[in-house]
């Protein structure tokens, strides 16, 4: 069968596999020379465990949809995912249970990477993503996650890298470890509406992390729902408005996604003399683009595009006039960071900031 596969019911009768549970067993021994992926659409199965070695790695996504915390109604679905194999990366998927004795997903192995995807857990018997182990070299990054006993929980995940989440809904704690936990990496999270705590005491790093209740970092705390822009009609983005929108490290936003910032049009248009008129403008917007390899002989490319539009026009009909446009795009942050797990890489970032006045 092909490298690169169809799953789901999604695809019109053209899938290669009906679920990720019989891709998996039929494709995760090939060697096809580079990874193997699985181009998602529709329902994907249920008790999905991605076990074992892969010769060069996964890749798992929906086909044509990045979440961006507004869309999760076109977004591949899977109930009760389970990744315990290394050099996997699962992206852009609604992620669920059905049985309230599991968790939706669960975290087993390092060199994973789980980014931009929709994790629920609508019971309080289990968490909503479950990490077993010490995976310093596993991320979790731009996620939406939501409900179970506790939101996210972690065993002993020390190093583990989770970063801008939106968390919320839990019957116990957002973050919750165990007895060892004491160095797993929070940055850039929003957590708020648990029962317990947003983030348990004591027990993660934590670095520009806001909350609710007084559990976030200095001067982060006391932020609920309000700072997303539909959170009711399950629009997760932090508010372009928000506190939060410049709030985390480096300038960079809290919370698994920033809405977009609209662009600036300022006009004046006079009828008599003697008048002084100014206006003045400023865009701010931050873009963070992050790479976390898994294995070798990948090939990774970062590309940004930032597009300022800022117009002003003045219209005069009579004598005596002074009148001044300034416009100023600022606070302009840009970070890109590749961070690798393996040798023979080709990276690159570029980015490109367009301004026009």
């Amino acid at each position: 069968m092909p490298r690169v596969s169809l799953v789901g019911n999604g695809h019109g009768g053209s899938q290669d596999y009906a679920t990720l549970s019989l891709w998996w067993a039929a494709e995760a021994g090939n060697n096809y020379g580079s990874q193997i992926e699985a181009q998602c659409l529709g329902a994907c199965g249920t008790s999905a465990t991605l076990s074992g070695a892969t010769p060069h790695g996964a890749d798992i996504y929906t086909l044509g949809v990045q979440y961006d915390g507004s869309n999760e109604s076109q977004l591949s679905t899977v109930s009760r995912l389970v990744i315990s194999s290394e050099y996997t990366s699962f992206r852009d998927f609604h992620i669920s249970t059905t049985n309230q004795f599991f968790s939706p997903c669960t975290l087993s192995a390092d060199n994973v990477t789980i980014t931009r995807n929709r994790i629920e857990n609508s019971f309080s018997n289990e968490q909503a993503l479950l990490i077993t182990g010490s995976y310093s070299a596993s991320s979790v990054t731009n996620n939406v996650i939501s409900g179970g006993l506790h939101s996210v929980r972690g065993n002993s995940f020390a190093g583990t890298r989770v970063f801008n989440n939106t968390v919320f809904g839990s019957a116990g704690y957002g973050f919750q470890g165990g007895s060892s936990v004491g160095i797993m990496l929070i940055k850039n999270v929003f957590s708020f509406m648990h029962t317990n705590e947003d983030i348990r005491t004591g027990q993660f790093t934590v670095t520009n992390c806001a909350t609710q209740d007084s559990s976030g970092s200095t001067g982060l705390t006391g932020f609920t729902s309000a700072e997303l822009v539909d959170f009711a009609n399950d629009d997760f983005r932090t508010k372009a408005t928000s506190t939060l929108a410049t709030a985390g490290q480096g300038g960079t936003f809290i919370g698994a996604f920033l809405e977009a910032s609209s662009g600036l049009t300022a006009s004046i248009t006079e009828s008599g003399p003697s008048f002084t008129e100014q206006i003045s403008a400023t865009l701010s917007k931050a873009i963070e683009a992050s790479i976390t390899e898994l294995g070798p002989s990948f090939t990774e490319s970062i590309s940004t595009n930032l597009s300022a539009n800022i117009t002003g026009s003045i219209g005069e009909s009579g004598p005596a006039f002074t009148e001044s446009i300034s416009a100023t795009l600022s606070t302009l942050t840009i970070q890109g960071n590749i961070t690798e797990s393996g040798p023979s890489f080709t990276d690159s970032i570029s980015v490109d900031v367009q301004a026009s006045v």
